[in-house]
């Protein structure tokens, strides 16, 4: 990128809510302003003509909206461009680049030969002779920009580009990706090319996210491909996790498709040659009226006996219907709120599908329990062992362990903050029933019994209940808080009866928080703290250098740079709220830290502080050498010191959401990413939001006020850009992430982490027992908040 050597860009001045860091939104910020102020018709120009030399990958968009905008300016353009072809020295793109990397020079040569041929019409047989040199990456980059010389050259992208995608499934999907991108005009040639390249055998995949983004008349041909590609590889566009995947997607199309749909699903349920698992996801995907139909059909259940019939003459079932008995009504006498914790009963045919999904029959006991509460999430009953997610949810639990084969007749029930589970042995040729342990998530250990049974967990749970030892169930017992000081934290704010964040407003919010964060005494020492603004669009960062102590090295630079990205639900929140965390940090990791004021909702919607935040990993990526105080910052691919972003709460969302960015646009993500209970799922529908959604300390309406403000359209809030949770997550850097017991995020931070590491990408997981939002921020308070927190920096040092 170039640089401005009087700190100044035109397009932020100009073009203030057209962020460089996203060309397109920067061009249409241009339209904009030229339909609404024809008047700037010259300034805008001469703005087009410094994106220019934005960069090698913007080139070819630019130069077709100067051709568009500002024809007059063409020959102007034409002969910059020129010029950069005749004398390499002088494109100013180059010299922008990190001393680390080396630009390849056949890439820049192509976007300049394609910019002037969009120049200058008269150039774009030169454009089609470097075109027809053009390695497939370059194709994938470029072949919009040249599609946009006319008819011949477009088809001469999709032929190109359909080549590639024969080779195989990934070559099909970026093929896709990159044919989506031309003119409305191709999408049905590039459709029905695709609907080729899957006839052929190799799955495609969806076209574009939504489908209804192509050209009216490409939909059906998309539809026909995804669904092609669905029977080709269904355990790869098959998902029964959280976000919509393919079928979800063409569902979404038009109600004219779900025939299709329900035929290419019936297909895999009845092909007999699929394993059982993918089977049974695809009978998930049905609609209800023929899901259970589908999966008796798997299962060959025919009249199966209702639950009542089949075990309630049973002893075990008698005896964990009297345990259950006893836990209800010492629930409610103790902490009533608690028993919504207790989830609804499971049906047979629950329990036989995922008895084939885990290829193992569960033991009585436990499914005698299930058929009473198909899951438990009582704040504290893990300490008993007494915990366990939906029958839905225990395969992929299991299948997300890095287990021996030896193992696999296992399914975890309760975590620890380190890893570590109790589980659940199903296999018939050891002990079936008793509960091992898996100490970090290792093999569970045969010689290490937390209990012989789930009915003996059941009853000891219930004795420790009617005895008064209850764990912390609800609003009147803190017996299950990290600490005293936390316990009085806690029971100070169910007494604050004062209005809500959403009565309050955002300015009164912060306002309060100010006033709060003024009174407290500031973090430790660090060596020094630089208020400035960094980046194209001079993003406010505050750069936190490790102290010169005595004995210091002083050749010794920073372990490392840690973007950080603090929390307020969007709204709130700044370098001073979280100043002393980033204090803490520094000095217990020995980093750099470069903490972000990105810009916050309401004034700023979304994607603001998400493109802050890029903009500022960028920076410190490629250019920030010289403020951070390291040699040079590097990714996943770098080998300088690493570069890490960090965040807590709405800043951990803004942390994921900007290595999913840099991902997708092909730049180099951090080292690491360290998320501390982050928002991953603005939709708010995971379980902890009702069960912790109130009383302590971050109350769930709070979080959905800040979602509101931030993503004012309630159908975006599902969408991957702004719900992490429901993105494709590989290709991710490692990641840190650590949720509090207490917390209305737990459970959606828990999922984030679950995913991650289902798609093979490292992570360390924990969540703090006891602990509650905001305990990052809570040294003051707690002790133990103090302890969780250095925890996370802990965390952050050893994996640098």
């Amino acid at each position: 990128m170039v640089a401005h050597p009087d700190g100044t860009c035109p397009v932020t001045a100009l073009l203030p809510q057209g962020p460089v860091t996203d060309v397109d939104l920067t061009l249409a910020a241009a339209r904009d302003q030229l339909a609404s102020e024809p008047e700037r018709h010259g300034e805008i120009g001469a703005v087009l003509m410094h994106l220019l030399d934005h960069g090698t990958d913007h080139r070819p968009k630019v130069a077709r909206a100067i051709a568009a905008l500002v024809p007059e300016m063409r020959p102007q353009a034409a002969a910059r461009v020129r010029g950069y072809l005749a004398d390499r020295s002088s494109d100013p793109v180059p010299a922008g680049y990190p001393d680390w990397y080396t630009p390849n020079e056949s890439y820049e040569q192509l976007a300049l030969a394609i910019s002037l041929g969009l120049l200058d019409p008269g150039q774009a047989p030169a454009a089609s002779a470097a075109f027809a040199a053009a390695d497939t990456r370059m194709v994938l980059n470029f072949g919009d920009g040249y599609a946009a010389l006319g008819p011949d050259h477009a088809r001469e992208v999709l032929a190109r580009l359909a080549e590639a995608a024969a080779r195989g499934r990934g070559e099909a999907e970026q093929a896709a990706a990159a044919m989506a991108k031309l003119d409305a005009a191709y999408h049905l040639e590039a459709c029905q090319a695709l609907e080729a390249v899957a006839a052929g055998g190799v799955p495609v995949g969806l076209i574009t996210r939504p489908l209804t983004a192509l050209a009216p008349e490409a939909v059906p041909v998309a539809v026909r491909v995804a669904i092609a590609s669905l029977l080709l590889d269904p355990a790869s566009y098959l998902s029964v996790q959280s976000g919509p995947d393919l079928v979800d997607v063409v569902r979404a199309a038009g109600e004219q498709y779900a025939s299709d749909v329900d035929t290419a699903l019936w297909t895999l349920v009845r092909d007999g040659s699929n394993d059982m698992k993918l089977r049974l996801d695809a009978a998930a995907k049905l609609p209800p009226s023929s899901r259970t139909q589908a999966e008796s059909l798997i299962l060959d259940i025919r009249d199966a006996p209702s639950p009542d019939e089949k075990t309630s003459a049973s002893p075990v079932h008698a005896a964990v219907a009297e345990a259950w008995r006893r836990i209800e009504l010492a629930l409610a006498a103790v902490a009533p709120d608690s028993l919504s914790g207790l989830g609804a009963p499971a049906s047979q045919l629950e329990l036989e599908v995922a008895e084939a999904k885990l290829g193992s029959r569960l033991p009585p006991d436990f499914a005698a329990s299930c058929l009473i509460h198909g899951s438990i999430d009582v704040p504290g009953a893990d300490r008993y062992g007494c915990m366990h997610v939906g029958l839905a949810l225990l395969p992929e639990m299991r299948d997300a362990m890095d287990w021996s084969d030896e193992w696999r007749a296992c399914v975890p029930l309760v975590g620890e903050p380190d890893g570590s589970y109790v589980v659940l042995d199903l296999d018939p040729d050891r002990v079936p029933g008793r509960l091992l342990y898996s100490d970090q998530g290792g093999d569970p250990d045969p010689d290490d019994v937390r209990a012989p049974n789930w009915l003996s967990v059941l009853e000891s749970f219930a004795t420790h209940l009617e005895a008064g030892l209850h764990p912390e169930a609800g609003a009147s017992d803190e017996g299950a808080l990290a600490d005293a000081e936390l316990a009085a934290f806690v029971t100070a704010v169910r007494q604050d009866h004062g209005p809500s964040a959403r009565e309050l407003g955002a300015a009164a919010v912060r306002q309060g928080q100010r006033q709060r964060v003024s009174a407290q005494p500031r973090g430790p020492e660090v060596g020094t703290v630089t208020d400035m603004p960094v980046g194209p669009n001079k993003v406010p960062v505050r750069v936190y250098r490790p102290t010169d102590e005595p004995g210091r090295d002083p050749a010794r630079e920073p372990r490392g740079t840690v973007v950080f990205l603090h929390g307020g639900m969007w709204v709130i929140g700044d370098l001073e709220s979280h100043d002393r965390a980033c204090r803490r940090l520094v000095e217990a990791a020995d980093v750099t830290v470069v903490a972000v004021d990105y810009r916050r909702a309401p004034e700023h919607a979304w994607p603001a502080a998400v493109d802050d935040a890029v903009e500022v990993l960028r920076w410190a990526h490629d250019g920030g050498a010289a403020t951070t105080g390291t040699t040079g910052t590097a990714g996943t691919t770098g080998t300088a010191a690493p570069l890490v972003v960090m965040g807590d709460s709405a800043g951990g969302n803004l942390a994921t959401l900007a290595c999913l960015r840099l991902r997708d646009e092909g730049l180099p993500v951090p080292a690491l990413q360290v998320l501390v209970y982050p928002n991953t799922d603005l939709t708010l529908s995971q379980p902890s939001v009702k069960t912790r959604a109130t009383g302590w300390g971050l109350d769930a309406d709070a979080v959905a006020w800040g979602a509101e403000l931030w993503v004012p359209e309630p159908d975006r809030r599902a969408d991957p850009a702004v719900s992490p949770l429901f993105a494709d997550l590989r290709g991710l850097p490692p990641a840190v992430v650590v949720t509090a017991e207490h917390d209305p995020l737990r459970d959606e931070g828990d999922a984030y982490a679950a995913r991650l590491g289902a798609v093979g990408v490292p992570v360390r997981h924990r969540c703090e027992t006891g602990q509650v939002h905001g305990f990052l921020t809570l040294d003051l308070v707690s002790p133990a908040a103090a302890s969780a927190g250095s925890r996370v920096f802990a965390d952050l040092a050893e994996l640098l």
